[in-house]
Order: structure tokens, then sequence, then C-alpha cells
């Protein structure tokens, strides 16, 4: 029953506050998240995403710059939709948090939601050009590229693991590129 009781008074707090999110984003975001994290453990699923987003819309009234919290919640959003097989919608969500971040010059973030959207890419086409995608990302060298290197090459371990394909050789992966 705590799950139930805490989701009265987290629902209860938003009733309260929602309409303050102009003056206190963070915290009636987190309300938001909170709501979000205990609903998906009730198996309240559209109460979850809707939180999710609500999460963003509570950031966006009091914060209208566009910064790390908007990016956050927009990754959070991805993840939500990721969770309940909206491979499509959360690829789009994606391309739209890049392309803030890309104006607001944050190549890191720019760099993790193009991993995330290779691997939302992944999961709906196992057998599609994520893989080929990912392998030319490891390629990648400087500083500037770190974080898509590093990424892609975590991402290759993971979906290698998952085939039962733990001995790949660099030749297989080299391989997986050029087709």
């Amino acid at each position: 029953g705590g799950y139930r009781d805490a989701r009265t008074a987290i629902r209860a707090s938003i009733g309260r506050n929602h309409d303050e999110a102009r003056n206190y984003p963070e915290p009636v975001s987190d309300l938001y998240r909170a709501n979000a994290r205990v609903a998906r453990h009730l198996g309240l699923d559209r109460d979850a995403q809707i939180s999710t987003g609500n999460i963003l819309r509570a950031l966006q009234a009091g914060l209208p710059t566009e910064d790390y919290r908007h990016f956050s919640a927009r990754l959070e959003i991805a993840q939500s939709l990721m969770a309940f097989h909206q491979y499509r919608t959360a690829r789009r969500e994606l391309a739209e948090l890049a392309e803030r971040a890309r104006a607001a010059g944050r190549a890191d973030v720019v760099a993790i939601a193009r991993l995330r959207s290779l691997w939302t890419e992944y999961l709906e086409f196992p057998y599609g050009s994520a893989v080929r995608d990912l392998t030319a990302l490891t390629r990648l060298t400087g500083t500037e590229n770190r974080i898509s290197a590093i990424g892609a090459r975590m991402l290759l371990v993971r979906i290698y693991g998952e085939r039962g394909d733990t001995g790949q050789k660099k030749h297989d992966v080299e391989h997986e590129v050029e087709r």
C-alpha cells in the first residue's frame, strides 16, 4: 500500500502546486517526476507518460531558456516513450533534443541524443543499420568526438553480448561498417 499512499500524497501536492510552475519550476517538475515514477510502479502507464511530459512543461513555464534541466527532461520523455515501445516518437523527441542542444552549443548533449536515437533504432530494427552506424562512430577521433566514440563502443558491447557474440573481433566490426 505504500506506493498507493505515496501517489495519493504526490497527486494532492501536484493539485496544490501545479499552477506555481512559473515561480517554482524545479520543485513542480520534481513532483511530476515523482508521480511518473510511482505511477510506473503501479502499472499506470498513461499517467506515467503524462507526468513525464509535464516535467518539461513545468520547467518551460518558469525557465524559458533551454538548459540542462530541459535537456534532462527531454531525455526522460524519450526514455519513457522507449519503455512503452513508442520508438519512432522517441526518435523524434531525441531529434528535437539534438536540435535544441546544438543551438545551445552543447555538443555533449547532441552526442548523447544521437547515441540514444541509434539505440532506439536498434531496439526497433535489431538487424537494421544501427549497428553499422554505431561501428562508424567508434572510429571517430579527437576530443570533440570522445562521447560518441566511447558511447558507441559501450552500446556495441551490449548489443554483441545480447546476441551472444562476446568474441566479436575487430575485423567483424569493420565488416559491419562496410555493409
